[in-house]
């Protein structure tokens, strides 16, 4: 598997790397570091393997616990935020109809996962949604009722054009602030300028808005969901981005 940390990442040659996400467009592959940097986790990226959906979920259930759309959905207990949390992954849209990659440690252990959705496949229909809700309805219907607001104004800011949908994207609570989730992200979006492509996330963080701006993200919108600031930012390919700092149409 290739190697990562927290200094720039480079991705295997097509000939060399195992197993790819998605199937045809744009692939999401293991990605690699040339070096490592002091101080930084060294991880391995790579595809999520099906034997391995349940720990993903705990991860981004933990990393995400406290983020203000959580807090308000699911309440101030922390124990209970987290279980509520984690059912919500598992009912709403499961990670393996997702493609997905995710961080391990050197023993292995998922540190971090970020699973995105294909063009034209991020938007639920309104019967698959009712189900997909309807057991949060039957243990508690104010948090489905929240959960159904939430995605609402998700919703009315999913862009249009073409783009693949980044998330649910985090990183284990302990090992936050190393490197793990720059390495990831890295990964995406060169994927995403080889294949020219654009991506789109939501976040609800506002230290968050500044992480994805350094990887090329801008900030197209802002609006509240449940008393919170969400702001919803889209990604330009490379080239792209460039011809329009330079004025050249494109």
């Amino acid at each position: 598997m290739g190697r990562i940390g927290g200094a720039g990442a480079h991705l295997v040659s097509r000939s060399d790397y195992e197993g790819t996400l998605a199937k045809g467009g744009t692939t999401i592959t293991k990605g690699m570091d040339e070096s490592s940097q002091k101080g930084h986790d060294i991880v391995d990226i790579g595809p999520l393997c099906p034997s391995d959906v349940d720990q993903a979920r705990a991860v981004l259930a933990r990393g995400m616990r406290d983020n203000p759309n959580h807090v308000a959905a699911f309440g101030d207990d922390p124990t209970a935020r987290l279980a509520g949390l984690r059912a919500f992954l598992e009912s709403y849209r499961s990670i393996p109809e997702r493609e997905a990659f995710v961080a391990r440690d050197a023993t292995g252990r998922i540190v971090g996962v970020m699973a995105m959705m294909r063009p034209g496949e991020c938007q639920l229909s309104s019967p698959h949604e009712a189900r997909s809700l309807s057991g949060f309805y039957a243990k508690d219907p104010g948090a489905a009722s929240r959960l159904k607001r939430w995605l609402d104004v998700w919703r009315k800011h999913d862009p249009q054009e073409r783009h693949w949908h980044c998330g649910p994207f985090a990183v284990e609570a302990q090992v936050q602030r190393r490197g793990i989730g720059s390495g990831l992200l890295r990964v995406f979006c060169a994927q995403l300028d080889a294949g020219q492509e654009n991506a789109y996330l939501e976040t609800d963080v506002r230290q968050s808005v500044g992480f994805f701006e350094r990887f090329g993200f801008e900030v197209m919108a802002e609006d509240r969901v449940l008393g919170a600031t969400n702001w919803f930012l889209l990604r330009r390919p490379r080239a792209v981005r460039h011809r329009r700092e330079e004025g050249t149409p494109t």
